[in-house]
């Protein structure tokens, strides 16, 4: 970071007004802290091209550092006006997302993909957006157009698997088979692999592929949890325990913490 910083600090130092150079400059130097450099920056770019997209996401950020969140939205309202495009779009929604508006930031990637229907990274991204808010039919949707236009979309296969695990466990099935077909050793495919096996009660197999999963990240609180979930189901309550008190017992957090809490509390009460 340190030479690439040098180096757009000597680009400069040649061409003073080379934009490019002196935005890059800013954002590493906002990346590493150095808020007085940024700020110098920031100043040179806002005579040399003041209106730009660029200048004003800079700005946001700028307002962010003073903690003036109005100020930040409003200026990256105006970048996703004067340049429309997936990087102003999704500063934007981010920055309404920490506020806490996910409808405005959901209307945001619905609009965009209604005029580009073809952006399937935008896709992804608005179908992960409508699992975060447990709009779950939506999701489906958004993945389901994913795999339509790419079949080998592994990332759009596995989630269709992981969301449809347990309302059409069938279906999900064939959505972890052919993720795991097209990258067999990944340990995020085998583990809703596991899981959809575990649904679907073919709990000798779950364990196999939630085992081939640990072996590539054994320490991944999830699938740890996951292994525990799989050991209940084949009537293995002290392994369940045991798995869930060492995962408990440690001060990492993870997404299913308190499922897996409430699990080993009511494992205790029996």
């Amino acid at each position: 970071t340190r030479a690439m910083l040098s180096g757009l600090q000597k680009t400069i130092a040649l061409e003073p007004k080379h934009v490019p150079a002196r935005v890059a400059l800013a954002h590493g130097l906002l990346a590493t802290q150095d808020r007085e450099g940024f700020e110098l920056q920031l100043k040179a770019l806002q005579t040399l091209e003041p209106d730009s997209a660029e200048v004003l996401s800079l700005e946001a950020s700028a307002a962010l550092l003073q903690g003036n969140r109005k100020e930040a939205l409003a200026k990256l309202e105006q970048a996703y006006t004067k340049e429309p495009s997936p990087t102003t779009l999704q500063n934007l929604a981010r920055e309404k997302l920490r506020g806490g508006d996910m409808p405005g930031a959901l209307k945001l990637f619905e609009k965009w993909i209604g005029e580009h229907p073809q952006d399937l990274q935008m896709q992804m991204a608005l179908a992960d957006l409508y699992a975060a808010d447990r709009q779950d039919a939506r999701a489906i949707a958004q993945y389901e157009a994913v795999v339509k236009a790419d079949e080998r979309h592994v990332i759009a296969l596995n989630n269709l698997a992981w969301s449809l695990r347990k309302s059409k466990p069938k279906q999900a099935l064939a959505y972890a088979e052919r993720a795991n077909r097209i990258a067999p050793d990944t340990a995020a495919l085998i583990d809703t692999f596991a899981m959809v096996l575990l649904e679907n009660g073919d709990n000798q197999k779950a364990q196999t592929q939630i085992e081939r999963a640990l072996k590539l990240e054994p320490n991944n609180p999830g699938m740890r949890f996951h292994a525990a979930q799989i050991r209940l189901a084949l009537d293995d309550t002290d392994g369940a325990v045991l798995i869930l008190k060492s995962l408990l017992g440690g001060k990492g957090d993870f997404a299913e913490k308190a499922e897996a809490e409430a699990l080993l509390a009511s494992l205790k009460k029996d």
